[in-house]
């Protein structure tokens, strides 16, 4: 294995990012240091979350980096075994602490973790095509049947955002994590060898990632949201829970049935994706 590691970067930017080029978003680096012992990371923090002008991220690797940074999943990323290395207590971790600009967006936050990669880790890549198995989601012959999301109605969640599980988690008359209503969020927690899951306030286009959960047993796929739905909806998903000894096409028809329940459909396809390549990246950040 590689130098285990250790940085931590504070990070202060003024003036407007609105008004900046991609190139010219960068955290100004305060100080780095290591190395330490690595640990399960934690990201905090950041544009579209409930501290938007602070992004936090404890022990996280390399892979973690580049995957938050650049929107890839592991399997889109041909990098060294080091970068996405799976044993928790062996890979390179590091710390960043960094101040985002009021008004920045989430895009340009991540524009600003790529440029920190390039300057500090000398980041360098390129991409390819590849074709992957996947799934189109399209509306279904009877036309959409989702719930436009409603109105704000009590106090703001303590925990808003994405919750798989959890102990002491409130459910509706129909045993599903309950949600208020008019703040973006989806929860899941199995029920009798189901999966029930709460969605508030959101598009269609996050179906894209609640469905890789039961589709992912047969393989990485991947699902494109096609059905031209442009609005945010209150919906519930209920699909089998996934065991171990579970037969693959048990699952991909649980999971058919709960889109189609929402007036949607899936279909099997390839979907064209660019992967990266890593060309170079430093396991260690350069100095101030």
């Amino acid at each position: 294995m590689g130098l285990i590691f250790r940085s931590i970067v504070s990070a202060f930017f003024l003036g407007s990012a609105i008004a900046l080029a991609a190139d010219d978003l960068q955290f100004e680096v305060a100080s780095v240091r290591g190395p330490t012992h690595p640990f399960v990371g934690i990201m905090k923090g950041g544009p579209g979350t409930s501290d938007p002008e602070r992004i936090s991220y404890t022990h996280v690797s390399m892979g973690r980096l580049i995957s938050t940074a650049f929107g890839k999943r592991g399997d889109e990323v041909i990098a060294p075994d080091w970068v996405y290395e799976s044993d928790a207590f062996t890979v390179p971790v590091c710390d960043v602490e960094a101040k985002v600009p009021r008004g920045a967006t989430k895009g340009q936050a991540e524009e600003m973790m790529r440029n920190l990669l390039k300057s500090r880790f000398h980041l360098a890549y390129h991409f390819v095509k590849k074709d992957f198995d996947g799934y189109e989601l399209v509306i279904g012959k009877g036309g959409p049947k989702l719930t436009p999301a409603a109105p704000p109605n009590g106090p703001a969640p303590e925990r808003p955002g994405v919750v798989i599980g959890g102990a002491g988690m409130q459910r509706d008359k129909d045993g599903y994590p309950d949600l208020p209503p008019g703040y973006p969020a989806f929860r899941g927690m199995a029920l009798n060898g189901r999966m029930l899951t709460s969605v508030r306030s959101q598009p269609v286009s996050v179906l894209e990632d609640l469905l890789q959960l039961p589709l992912s047993r047969q393989g990485p796929v991947r699902v494109v949201d096609h059905t031209g739905l442009s609005g945010k909806y209150d919906f519930k998903l209920e699909y089998a829970q996934i065991t171990r000894d579970q037969d693959i096409n048990d699952l991909l028809a649980s999971a058919v049935a709960a889109v189609r329940k929402l007036g949607l459909d899936l279909k099997a396809t390839k979907v064209p994706v660019d992967v990266m390549v890593i060309d170079h990246v430093d396991q260690t950040p350069a100095g101030n």
